[in-house]
């Protein structure tokens, strides 16, 4: 049963030729592109067919120093634009509109059939900064707060990355709060016992 890179490079070869078609590469990200954003018709071709999106799409399969090559295709305010950087650049992203990055993940060039091994893709969320503060309250946070986590380490290395985590998470959602034009101020340390404890009060 073919794999998904598969599926999306027969359906790059049966689509219309876009820009760039005689490399293969470029039809498997363009295929990509097409399944994750679903853009409106020609929307991809076009966007492939202008000169700076050309040249980066061009360089990005044949691109083997360092740092690692890295594309990130967003919708714009006239249709997708491509970006060799997470910098949303002088486009306005729609809120609430993901994008799609590609990741050169070696120096070995990407194959003609599939990018396996060579690239790495996925989604760039439109909001990235409330991802990630959901990431360390929900996961690193209570990971590192979970005492059996870190039963072999010295009890001075234990409170210096907790207090660390407990910075950072304060940092972020205060940061959160000015990109929405509030102020809030950073919480104390402990005040998530404190929520637990009084949560436990009216319980019981």
């Amino acid at each position: 049963m073919p794999g998904a890179e598969e599926r999306a490079a027969r359906a790059a070869e049966g689509a219309n030729p876009e820009p760039g078609a005689a490399d293969p590469r470029l039809r498997l990200l363009g295929a990509y592109v097409t399944r994750s954003l679903r853009p409106a018709a020609g929307a991809w071709e076009r966007c492939a067919g202008t000169a700076e999106a050309e040249r980066l799409l061009h360089a990005f399969p044949r691109c083997c120093g360092a740092p690692q090559p890295l594309l990130v295709v967003r919708p714009g305010p006239g249709g997708l634009a491509v970006r060799p950087g997470l910098d949303a650049g002088p486009e306005a992203v729609p809120p609430r509109a993901k994008g799609l990055f590609f990741l050169r993940t070696g120096p070995e060039p990407p194959g003609p059939r599939s990018l396996r091994g060579a690239v790495l893709c996925g989604d760039v969320p439109a909001v990235p900064l409330e991802h990630l503060a959901a990431l360390l309250s929900e996961v690193l946070i209570p990971v590192l707060a979970n005492e059996k986590n870190h039963l072999d380490w010295p009890h001075v290395v234990c409170q210096d990355v907790q207090r660390h985590a407990h910075s950072l998470q304060c940092d972020l959602l205060v940061l959160l709060e000015q990109v929405k034009g509030k102020t809030l101020l950073p919480l104390p340390v402990g005040a998530e016992k404190l929520e637990l404890a009084a949560s436990q009060s009216e319980s019981v």
